[in-house]
């Protein structure tokens, strides 16, 4: 948040949604990658949403952000895929189209967020379930399902950690200087600084190629290899 809180209202929220800015990012990458990537804007997609909805409230123009990248490209794709994955029917409440769409469209900012400094989530929602749901249920704060990430870099994922990042395999890989990745895993490990997200981005990407990109390239070659020998 404090990071953010000197930019413009829109790009202080497409800010906050990521966990390393275009600064923190450009340490990473090797000198090769950074050549290649340097003239990429990876928010153009935030912007260009914004405008689409520009005359709007600006809390309208943040949830239409979510609606159009945040849940489509991450907590309903992953919701889906993963409740397949296990055989299981999920059914994520409050998103049949109409429904979306009314309160999307007419349902006043004020209602969606109630208040101005101590703010109520869900303030309909709230007074809809009074009396249906006990009291306690009803005062929670919002909340999403996350993972035990720290605890799983701490324990069950530290050896994993240590094979997929290190230093060898991030420089044959080549987008990443290993000694600014070797030093984030020191520094959360050490109690310096809480990068329990960003490793675990480091570790889901080396995963993703390894398993998207690394077998793509051995079937191509066991298929070029086989075209030879025939």
């Amino acid at each position: 948040m404090l990071r953010s809180a000197a930019l413009e209202p829109r790009d202080r929220f497409i800010a906050n949604g990521t966990y390393l800015d275009s600064d923190q990012r450009s340490k990473f990458y090797s000198h090769a990658s950074r050549r290649e990537i340097e003239s990429c804007a990876p928010d153009f997609q935030h912007h260009e949403r914004f405008e689409n909805v520009s005359h709007a409230d600006f809390l309208n123009q943040m949830l239409y952000l979510d609606t159009k990248i945040f849940m489509t490209s991450l907590n309903l794709t992953y919701n889906d895929k993963m409740s397949m994955a296990s055989s299981v029917e999920v059914r994520v409440p409050f998103l049949s189209r109409e429904l979306a769409e009314f309160v999307a469209w007419n349902v006043p900012p004020r209602l969606k967020l109630k208040g101005r400094f101590a703010l109520t989530t869900k303030h309909i929602l709230r007074k809809a379930m009074r009396g249906v749901l006990p009291e306690e249920v009803l005062s929670q704060p919002k909340a999403g399902f996350a993972a035990p990430t720290d605890y799983w870099l701490a324990h069950d994922l530290r050896e994993m950690t240590d094979d997929l990042l290190a230093t060898d395999r991030i420089r044959e890989r080549g987008l990443f200087r290993p000694a600014a990745v070797q030093r984030l895993i020191r520094e959360h490990r050490s109690g310096r600084h809480d990068w329990a997200m960003q490793i675990w981005q480091f570790l889901t990407l080396e995963l993703w190629m390894q398993n998207f990109l690394d077998r793509s390239n051995a079937s191509r070659e066991r298929e070029a290899a086989q075209a030879a020998i025939a």
